[in-house]
């Protein structure tokens, strides 16, 4: 678009003045119809879409700036003209603006542009257009697109259905040009009827058609042999038609368009004249400036014809003065649209003609006349003196000067008459033009529409003829043009006269939508954590009724133990009978009840609570209270409060008040008659519930209680820091058995937590005190070696006579051994107490005093206790003083040298044959070892020995070997042709480290990075692409100029979705992935990671659903703000001319905005039911919830049917994944229905199942593979995944299925239930097998696999092919040579059933190919006293008998955690030949981590490359 001067500083300077002088020429009634003419043949006034603003800076005008409180800047809205979006791309091709209208006078401004628009205004009766009784148009019923702008008088926008159907859909522009359309309706139907009366058989259609003819004919006369002529000063004769001219272009000048149709709003006067009924007087007049779009209500309150008389009045009342004068209705305050509602109209054109690109070079100018410069120019222009300088200050040069006001200021001076030249040649010649190319003219015979008398019948009809027939009688008007032949003649109105003109008004858009809006967004914030409570508490409904099923199971069950207990006179304490065992309810704080049995020992005055199975739970030594206390609640809850000081309360629930007297008596009896005596006080159940010291409660003073032992033992100044009241009480705090031995972690009847016990209970009162407390954990991180021995040989003297016999040894050993948890490998401990004496001389001894105990200890090594402690509950282990340490060690640097790695070590790091030594190889052939010290700092071993570094400890203490027969494996002498050259491995530089993990990572994980690479890639460009196209690409659709950046963000994000959605499906086909897991493919994309990419993929849809979310917030924002019209570019979604965008329907009624909130709602449910923990304690909810996929892709289907900004692109992305995911899920539900018997179960300890099911026909699979199974007992359409346990070569299917959740535990209740029953087992159903990254072990020369808990369950089945290969000499099929197994267990007697594969892999396993290490991670670490005297017993046990104590395996038993950054180091050493090593982990997540990130140290610090594959559950 052209520049320009600020349009309105142009208008003010040069076209402001003085209005109310008269015309001497024209009615008030000419420029009206010149507008009608302007309407008639063209509709350029609509603005583009999308709406592109030329805002006029009115920020200094005192008529815009009125009632304004603060500075800011004001800008007039002017909307660029609709064009065709193919032009104005580049300058050779400019903007074509797009007419609306037929171009033809055609009477489209009384019928409408098309056949739709006409009949929407018919009768469809006797060819008469629908006009009421007052002659009246009918309401727009049928919807028809008027312009529609808010009146001054409310401000407010009409309903379209409420305001008159017209022809030209700004007749309600003003009341003048309403009542011209409402005469030519008028005269339309008084044609029509006086054709039916000359020919009653013209049917409706055909009367209507002949009415059209001749009232379109009639307006064609006027505007051609009347208007025109006026205007020009021509005669009618001068402006005579000759012929059509088919050559000729019916088009619209810009010129015309932009500038000469406007000049006739030079003549507008501001007041409409309203002529009496009768005579030449006149009513109130109209005031323009407050009468736009306002003439319908005022009509219709008009008591007579308003529409009458107004005509006759403008055609009585002169227009104004032929000038440059605009009248201030015009020029201050036209209409304009509710943000802005008075306008420039002037101002407007000139931003207008400025659009249409109408230049001064271009005027039309007959005689080539041009004016060069302001000299030429100004003699033709009507202006002052003054404000011609005016002119050349706002322009400067000439050709900068806007046509629009050179039209304006023009004159003809021929005649000293306005318009100028330019005006009236532009109408003049568009007008004959389209004229002479209509064939359908009235005057163009060969059309065959009239005949001559017919044509001449037309041209004599004038405008007053037309005002006569339409309105009726009394209408004395001559020329209806022309105020010179005026009957009857109403005097000009002057501003001055007539009603102010109201100001500027601005209307807030967004007002109204504040509500919608906010809450919009809080329940979107809201709604994640409404569903998680909802989660939550349909888990807790689910869980209490489990827990009341639960407790009916347990009433039925105390009913049946009690009846048993009856019979059988049975009781579980000792020594006592059935009337003792009484049966309630403990309460153990808030809401939490248990059923229990509460059993009174006679013979010990002890009180037993244990569970109604008889397992104990708690023991109170009633014998240490000379008064018990006992509070006793009368009312429901009918309970019982016992009073324990030294420990935590008894509170006792029973079922009636009956219930609870029986057992006060039966207390009370019992009380007595062991000597003591019972006080019983009444209280209410409130006053117990406070008053009870329950286990929470004694658990913070227990907690309170060991901070200040500690704080106190190193010297910590807490405890300085308290009241002496609360030191006071700490001091004569007292503990329990029970509560000292699970502050050491382990169980009140273990046999050393009592004889512990026993020694720190000096004075044998049953509890222990701050003081003694205190006085063991300063000996036990403090004291010498030989305090720490005299505690233990008092601890182990049972007798008390300072000797501990070899029997009290054995139970020794038993109680330590025990602390493991018994096994069925160390039935016999007597042998190991054997083979201990005889290794420290002492075989002939029968009992030892403390020196022989001594020796017995330490006979390997002195500083044995030197570093031995205990472990307590939650405190880190006491580390012996630096002053001991120092005189003991005798360095100042803390050297300690040490013979060799402890035997733990080797035996974890060092099999007793290498992969390099061959099949053969035996230990008799090594030769001599060259054996040499390792010096290793004090620093360093307290590493090594870490909680963290089980593995590595070892007891050297009390192994019997010389130093000649400790062997070296890695410094052996090997024969010649075995001899291998050992490089010594790079040194760590701690520069390059940093970069060396990351070329592991790298080297690692480069298909993950090869393939997230790729999808981040596409996803990036799908974003960018669709970005830059709405945000630059598609600038015509006008989305970007009204929702700014938010429809980029929202259009490229939704394309993401689309294609992230849809690759969903790809990863969950897992009959494909098995399949491409076969293939070469394998190699550059990990297909066994489809579960992890699935979820990165998940979360990369959620991101960009959030982007789309967020930004479509914005995008509503921008809407709302502003009017419903700036939303065109909604092409199939439009909106009434006062509709207003409003969120809340906009969001939750039309399609887009329901199926997208729909969609969110459903994204949010299915994420948070994907949850790890939702996963683990709602699964058949989650299995229920994901189904919602099926609903969220009919969603995301619907959700684009509109095609609000472009074409709904998801389809295309989700097709083919769809047919993939069919296809799978066909195969898979083929499989699903193969009905599979369970052959035989087993139900093991720590919640495993053991399931062995028939193999179905055609079922192959690698081991380490994992199906999915259901079973038709807890529904056959939930599925669940499990490792397969059994070996390919097997007949049969096995797995190991650990009670964890609702269904698993359901699972083993429903197998308990068929083996205890003997029912017929459930059937089961597979989905499988799917391929695992564990099953890539045998593609590395060294592998190493770490399973942890239920983890090893696909090592179960990997080490029983690898046995059965070696067995069947198959071992040269596969790359591997040589396997470490590395097993983390809470407990080993959890795994009896692993325990025997690993004895069958020892048993083949000659060459030892496979080493096996197994950790008990429940035990103490380090250096615990209880940890170093086991390795001490297990090192003995494997010397004697060449096995574990504790598992019957050769491998090493190990206590605490494996150190995997010292495996792997060691792992690298024992293979330097050996690049890359296989590392296989399965188990949690915390397990997978420490493997992953010691493999990525292990790469950056050894010469191999350690490639991590893991799996978690």
């Amino acid at each position: 678009m052209a520049p320009g001067p600020n349009a309105r500083h142009i208008t003010r300077n040069l076209l402001k003045g003085p209005s109310g002088i008269a015309s001497p020429t024209f009615t008030a009634l000419f420029p009206y119809f010149g507008q009608l003419i302007s309407r008639e043949i063209m509709d350029i006034d609509e603005p583009s879409c999308p709406r592109e603003l030329c805002g006029i800076d009115v920020s200094d005008d005192s008529t815009f700036t009125k009632n304004r409180e603060k500075e800011e800047m004001i800008m007039m809205p002017v909307y660029r003209s609709n064009y065709d979006k193919k032009t104005g791309v580049y300058s050779a091709n400019p903007r074509k603006q797009v007419n609306g209208a037929t171009s033809w006078i055609d009477g489209s401004f009384i019928y409408g542009p098309s056949g739709l628009w006409s009949d929407a205004l018919r009768k469809f009766q006797d060819g008469l257009l629908d006009l009421d009784d007052n002659g009246l148009p009918p309401l727009n019923k049928k919807g028809l697109p008027l312009d529609n702008f808010p009146p001054p008088s409310s401000h407010k926008l009409a309903k379209p259905t409420e305001m008159w159907a017209f022809g030209d859909k700004r007749a309600h522009e003003n009341p003048a040009i309403m009542s011209l359309s409402i005469l030519f309706m008028r005269y339309h139907n008084a044609v029509a009827k006086e054709m039916q009366a000359e020919s009653s058989s013209l049917n409706d259609r055909e009367l209507f058609v002949k009415a059209r003819l001749k009232t379109t004919a009639v307006l064609q006369s006027i505007i051609m042999y009347e208007w025109l002529p006026l205007l020009l000063n021509k005669t009618a004769d001068d402006l005579s038609y000759v012929r059509y001219e088919p050559s000729i272009a019916p088009q619209i000048d810009s010129i015309y368009a932009a500038v000469a149709s406007k000049w006739v709003m030079t003549l507008m006067p501001s007041g409409i004249p309203v002529r009496q009924e009768s005579g030449c007087g006149a009513d109130q007049p109209i005031r323009l400036c407050e009468s736009w779009f306002d003439g319908q209500r005022l009509i219709e309150e008009y008591e007579g014809d308003l529409a009458r008389n107004i005509l006759l009045g403008l055609a009585a009342m002169p227009a104004e003065r032929e000038d440059q004068i605009i009248a201030e209705d015009l020029l201050d305050y036209s209409f304009g649209p509710l943000h802005f509602s008075r306008m420039d109209a002037a101002a407007e054109y000139i931003i207008r003609a400025r659009d249409f690109g109408v230049k001064v070079g271009e005027r039309f100018v007959a005689d080539h006349q041009h004016y060069d410069n302001w000299i030429e120019l100004f003699p033709y222009l009507n202006l002052p003196e003054e404000t011609e300088q005016v002119l050349k200050d706002l322009y400067g040069e000439m050709s900068n000067m806007d046509t629009f006001i050179l039209a304006i200021l023009e004159r003809d001076n021929s005649t000293q008459t306005y318009p100028g030249y330019t005006i009236k040649t532009t109408i003049e010649r568009q007008l004959t033009r389209l004229r002479d190319a209509d064939f359908f003219w009235f005057e163009n015979k060969p059309n065959g529409l009239f005949e001559d008398d017919e044509i001449a019948e037309i041209k004599a009809i004038k405008m007053a003829d037309v005002l006569a027939k339409a309105l009726g009688e009394f209408v004395d008007v001559v020329d209806a043009f022309s105020i010179k032949d005026a009957r009857c003649q109403i005097p000009l109105y002057n501003a001055s006269n007539l009603p102010d003109c109201s100001g500027l008004k601005t209307f807030d858009y967004f007002a109204g939508n504040e509500f919608a809006f906010i809450a919009s967004w809080i329940w979107i914030g809201l709604f994640p954590l409404v569903v998680i409570g909802l989660a939550y508490g349909a888990y807790t409904i689910s869980e209490n009724r489990r827990k009341q099923g639960h407790q009916v199971y347990r009433k039925e069950l105390n009913a049946s133990v009690s009846a048993i207990a009856n019979m059988t006179n049975l009781t579980t304490a000792p020594s006592h009978d059935s009337g003792n065992v009484i049966y309630a309810s403990e309460w153990v704080g808030e809401e939490e009840v248990k059923n229990v049995r509460v059993v009174l020992d006679n013979s010990k005055y002890v009180l037993y609570v244990q569970t109604v199975e008889g397992i104990p739970i708690r023991s109170a030594n009633l014998a240490v209270y000379e008064i018990l206390t006992v509070h006793v609640c009368p009312k429901s809850p009918f309970t019982v409060l016992i009073e324990l000081p030294k420990s935590y309360d008894l509170v006792l629930r029973f079922s009636s008040h009956d219930h609870s007297q029986r057992f006060c008596a039966k207390l009370n009896t019992y009380v007595y008659e062991n000597g003591k005596l019972l006080v019983r006080q009444p209280a209410s159940w409130k006053a117990i519930s406070r008053r009870a010291v329950t286990k929470s409660r004694r658990k913070e003073n227990l907690n309170s209680f060991f901070r200040n032992v500690f704080a106190q033992a190193f010297n910590n100044s807490d405890m300085r820091s308290r009241e002496p009241a609360t030191n006071r009480e700490i001091i004569e705090f007292e503990i329990s058995k029970e509560e000292f031995a699970d502050s050491l972690g382990m169980k009140a009847n273990s046999r050393f937590v009592e004889l512990m016990f026993n020694v720190a209970d000096k004075q044998k009162r049953g509890f222990l005190r701050f003081r003694e407390i205190l006085e063991l954990v300063i000996i036990m991180s403090k004291g010498s070696p030989d305090r720490k021995l005299e505690l233990l040989f008092d601890m182990f003297d049972f007798s008390g006579n300072g000797k501990i016999a070899r029997t009290e040894m054995s139970q020794v050993v038993r109680s330590l051994v025990d602390l493991a948890g018994p096994s069925k490998h160390n039935s016999d401990l007597e042998p190991i107490v054997n083979e201990m004496y005889d290794c420290a001389g002492l075989s002939d001894k029968d009992e030892l005093n403390f020196d022989e105990f001594k020796r017995l200890l330490t006979s390997k090594d002195e500083n044995f206790m030197l570093k031995v402690g205990v472990d307590w509950k939650g405190v880190k282990k006491t580390p012996a003083p630096k002053k001991t340490r120092s005189k003991i060690l005798g360095t100042s640097h803390k050297q300690l040298k040490l013979e060799s790695l402890p035997d733990s070590m080797n035996s974890v790091l060092h099999s007793k044959d290498s992969v390099r030594r061959g099949s053969n190889y035996s230990q008799r052939d090594i030769g001599s070892l060259a054996t040499s010290a390792s010096s290793l700092s004090v620093d360093d071993l307290e590493s090594a020995f870490s909680d963290d570094a089980a593995s590595v400890h070892s007891a050297r203490i009390g192994f019997c070997d010389t130093p000649d027969q400790t062997l070296d494996r890695r410094n052996a002498k090997k024969p010649a042709s075995l001899q291998l050259k050992h490089e010594a491995p790079p040194k760590f530089d701690p520069k390059t480290a940093k970069y060396k993990a990351f070329i592991h990572y790298i080297e690692n994980r480069k298909r993950e990075i090869a393939v997230l690479f790729f999808f981040y890639a596409v996803c990036t460009g799908l974003f960018v692409e669709r970005f830059i196209y709405y945000y630059h690409s598609n600038e015509h659709n006008g989305a970007r100029q009204t929702l700014s950046l938010g429809v980029a963000f929202a259009r490229g994000a939704a394309e993401v979705i689309s294609f992230t959605f849809s690759i969903l499906l790809i990863t969950m086909c897992y009959n494909m992935v098995r399949f491409m897991r076969e293939t070469v493919l394998n190699l550059y994309i990990p297909f066994d990671k489809n579960i992890v990419f699935h979820k990165i993929v998940a979360w990369t849809a959620l991101a960009f659903t959030a982007v789309h979310t967020v930004a479509y917030g914005f995008n509503y924002y921008f809407l709302a703000s502003g009017p419903a019209s700036h939303a065109c570019f909604f092409k199939t979604t439009p909106y009434d001319s006062d509709a207003f965008i409003r969120v809340g329907p906009t969001l939750y009624t039309s399609l887009p905005g329901v199926t997208g909130v729909l969609l969110l709602l459903t994204l949010i449910v299915m994420y948070i039911f994907a949850s790890q923990t939702a996963r683990r304690y709602m699964h058949s909810t989650f299995w229920i919830v994901h189904k919602l996929f099926i609903f969220l892709y009919i969603l995301m289907t619907v959700h684009g049917l509109l095609w609000l900004t472009q074409k709904p692109q998801f389809f295309t992305y989700f097709i083919g994944p769809c047919t993939l995911y069919i296809i799978d899920k066909v195969l898979s539900v083929t499989r699903r229905k193969m009905k599979l018997k369970i052959i035989e179960a087993d139900i093991l300890p720590s919640n495993v199942t053991r399931v062995l099911f028939k193999r179905p026909a055609n079922f192959e699979y690698k081991s380490g593979m994992w199906v999915r199974i259901a079973c038709d007992a807890l529904g056959v359409h939930e599925y669940h995944p499990f490792t397969l346990t059994s070996s390919p070569h097997e007949d049969f299917l096995s797995l190991h299925v650990r009670g964890v959740g609702p269904w698993t535990l359901n699972l083993r209740s429903v197998m308990e239930a068929s083996l205890r029953n003997e029912r017929e087992m459930p059937n089961v159903y597979v989905d499988g097998p799917f391929g695992s990254g564990q099953q890539d072990w045998y593609n590395f020369e060294v592998s190493v696999l770490v399973g942890a808990g239920i983890g090893v369950t696909p090592y179960a089945s990997i080490l029983k092919d690898f046995v059965h290969m070696m067995r069947t000499k198959n071992r040269f099929k596969i790359k591997c040579q040589k396997v470490y197994f590395i097993w983390s267990t809470n407990n080993q007697r959890s795994f009896e059933w692993l325990i025997d594969i690993l004895k069958q892999v020892e048993e083949v396993d000659i060459n030892s190919t496979v080493s096996t290490n197994i950790f008990i991670t429940q035990f103490f670490q380090g250096f615990d006293l209880r940890t170093s005297m086991l390795y001490v017993f297990e090192e003995h046990a494997k010397k004697l008998g060449g096995a574990s104590l504790f598992t019957g395996l050769k491998a090493t038993t190990n206590f605490g955690r494996p150190k995997f950054l010292e495996i792997f180091k060691t792992i690298s050493e024992e293979h330097l030949r050996v690049k890359n090593i296989g590392v296989f982990s399965c188990g949690p997540p915390a397990l997978t981590k420490g493997v992953e990130q010691a493999c990525i140290k292990s790469s950056a610090t050894t010469h191999s490359q350690f490639q991590h594959h893991y799996e978690n559950f």
